[in-house]
């Protein structure tokens, strides 16, 4: 079965295993508050993802120094309250553990790739699953949709991208996989629609994680 295709697959978490609970504007607005107490124009969320642009005006603040250091301590502070809170309300996704548990009888391993905090993944239950890796923010220098976060976990895993799948709710883990040499498959039990996933380079678009297996035999993947 292995050797037709797919023995590893990795997972995005916060929409694609769990519920998403996280009210992202509240975060960008909170991080903009908190910029705002550095002297940080409210523009330098602008066109951005969070984290990047926390990490580029750590850079533009004179070259860093105790004070680009508290500004970086402060702004990830505000989005790890908002992670912590949302996860009290979180839960994983129907169908996920069944999941995990037919992949795991069919000897493909799984990991779980995530810009969210290892806290979060462990309130809401990403252990429960019994991924073979997880890689949250806090484990790698460069997250999704940078290559490397993905790159890294299946290194961890020992398997290569093309005998791999990135699933996630989220164009920007379309560009990832794609950009890891992946095939990507979206869910849409996120905010995004298939026409974005599609847009974002997804090969396949489901549902929800649960219909992952139908996909997988149904597309003679394995």
């Amino acid at each position: 079965m292995e050797a037709l295709g797919i023995r590893a697959i990795l997972f995005d978490f916060d929409g694609t295993l769990a519920i998403l609970n996280i009210d992202f504007g509240e975060m960008r607005e909170a991080v903009k508050e908190v910029g705002a107490e550095f002297g940080i124009p409210a523009s330098f969320l602008d066109q951005k993802y969070i984290l990047e642009a926390i990490d580029a005006a750590v850079s533009s603040m004179n070259g860093g120094g105790d004070r680009a250091d508290e500004f970086y301590r402060a702004a990830h502070q505000s989005i790890l309250d908002i992670e912590l809170t949302a996860a009290r309300k979180s839960g994983l996704i129907s169908g996920t553990v069944e999941l995990f548990e037919w992949l795991r009888s069919r000897h493909i391993r799984t990991g779980i790739v995530t810009r969210n905090c290892r806290q979060a993944v462990d309130l809401i239950g990403g252990k429960a699953l019994l991924p073979d890796a997880i890689l949250t923010r806090n484990d790698v220098t460069r997250v999704k949709p940078d290559p490397l976060h993905l790159t890294q976990a299946l290194g961890e895993l020992a398997v290569t991208p093309e005998a791999s799948l990135m699933v996630g709710d989220h164009p920007m883990d379309m560009v990832a996989g794609r950009a890891a040499g992946m095939r990507s498959v979206g869910v849409l039990t996120g905010d995004s629609t298939e026409q974005r996933l599609i847009e974002g380079g997804a090969d396949y678009v489901i549902p929800s994680v649960a219909n992952l297996t139908g996909l997988l035999t149904g597309e003679n993947l394995l």
